[in-house]
């Protein structure tokens, strides 16, 4: 628990002298651990701290008692943000080999209820990397408004550790830099291939389709998935005969 509250070292407390009164490092180990545990806001963590008050005074100071879900509420919004995201993602990469198998997946998505019509704010759109095993957010970074998922995913490669492990993105990070960059971290990848890559996409499909010159290809079992609605069958056909596909697009 010690470590836990060592991560916070070096996150500034905006606080005025007559609002410290709780200890800024037992504010947030506490926030932390709500969240950990399912909570979702600063009430969330005042009911926690109270239920588990006499754990967390094993470790934490708690000179004054739970703080309130006020007292919560005047941190988190004055606290800097890129403060905290410094701490986190210290215990993100020290959880990470624990929480993640060989296969880290990175996909983007929009946060629900983000947009605001009122102020004509779009949507806040993030890249995320997750454990592929355990559902785990290893990462994530924000796109900004007047950019896309491209230009976001080298700073979120950034924060992960890909040494052996193998990185799957969907069609729109099918992209040689991409590529180029998650080979220099010593990781490998799995990119998908649709129709936007029209050249490229039609050479792997001829390859892959046309039996008399069909490279030597090796089937993975039938996998059966059930969700959202519908039934998946799914089988591999894999292929390492790619020398002339390179040729062409090297």
């Amino acid at each position: 628990m010690q470590t836990i509250s060592d991560l916070f070292e070096g996150v500034e407390d905006p606080r005025t002298s007559h609002a410290t009164k709780h200890d800024l490092h037992d504010m947030l180990v506490i926030g932390l651990m709500t969240i950990i545990c399912g909570g979702e806001g600063c009430t969330d963590m005042t009911v926690f701290g109270r239920e588990k008050e006499e754990f967390l005074r094993s470790f934490l100071k708690l000179k004054h008692g739970i703080p309130s879900h006020d007292a919560f509420s005047n941190l988190f919004r004055s606290i800097d943000p890129k403060g905290l995201q410094t701490a986190l993602l210290r215990l993100v990469r020290g959880w990470q080999d624990y929480f993640s198998n060989d296969v880290i997946a990175i996909d983007g998505t929009a946060l629900r209820r983000s947009f605001t019509a009122a102020s004509k704010r779009s949507p806040l759109h993030l890249v995320q990397a997750f454990a592929s095993e355990t559902g785990v957010v290893l990462g994530q970074v924000r796109v900004s408004d007047k950019s896309n998922e491209i230009t976001a995913l080298p700073a979120l490669l950034d924060l992960l550790s890909i040494t052996g492990k193998t990185v799957t993105l969907d069609a729109l990070h099918t992209q040689r830099s991409t590529a180029k960059e998650i080979l220099a971290q010593k990781g490998n990848y799995v990119l998908a291939l649709k129709g936007h890559q029209g050249t490229l996409h039609n050479d792997v499909r001829l390859a892959m389709d046309d039996p008399p010159s069909a490279a030597p290809m090796s089937v993975s079992e039938a996998v059966t998935e059930t969700g959202h609605g519908r039934i998946e069958t799914r089988r591999a056909w894999v292929s390492t005969d790619i020398d002339g596909i390179q040729e062409r697009h090297a």
